[in-house]
């Protein structure tokens, strides 16, 4: 074995990726979080959530396990914590709206949520991947 095979084997230049970021956004915004909570009924964090871990105090890092199945994606998100989110930011009814839908995890958790979704994805495979996964939930 030559050594740059080996190199290529046993040594890798990357980090083990330890978080992976979920960027947020919610509209409108009244006043305080508390007047945006008595008008929209949203932005408030329930600490009794079930993905939250019960003995830590709720923050901006909620650690939860990688899925199982990855749907054909290789960054699947956990749907409940997705679930999570979208009760946290949006009222029933309300539209979810993800860029990167990749394989439509988000588009999941919102019609488990009662929300309506919009996706993008720019594989067109991944993309009719992910409507179909959308389709049949619930």
């Amino acid at each position: 074995m030559t050594c740059k095979k080996w190199l290529a084997i046993t040594i890798s230049p990357q980090l083990k990726p330890q978080c992976e970021m979920i960027v947020m956004a919610q509209a409108p915004r009244d006043g305080t979080f508390v007047d945006n909570w008595d008008r929209w009924e949203t932005g408030l964090i329930d600490p009794r959530s079930p993905v939250i871990e019960p003995e830590s105090f709720p923050g901006t890092i909620i650690p939860v396990k990688k899925p199982r199945e990855r749907h054909g994606h290789m960054t699947t998100k956990p749907v409940d914590l997705l679930r999570h989110l979208i009760r946290l930011f949006s009222p029933k009814g309300a539209i979810v709206f993800d860029p990167f839908a990749g394989s439509g995890s988000s588009g999941v958790a919102a019609r488990m949520e009662e929300r309506g979704f919009v996706g993008t994805e720019i594989d067109a495979n991944m993309a009719q991947s992910a409507e179909r996964r959308i389709e049949i939930a619930i």
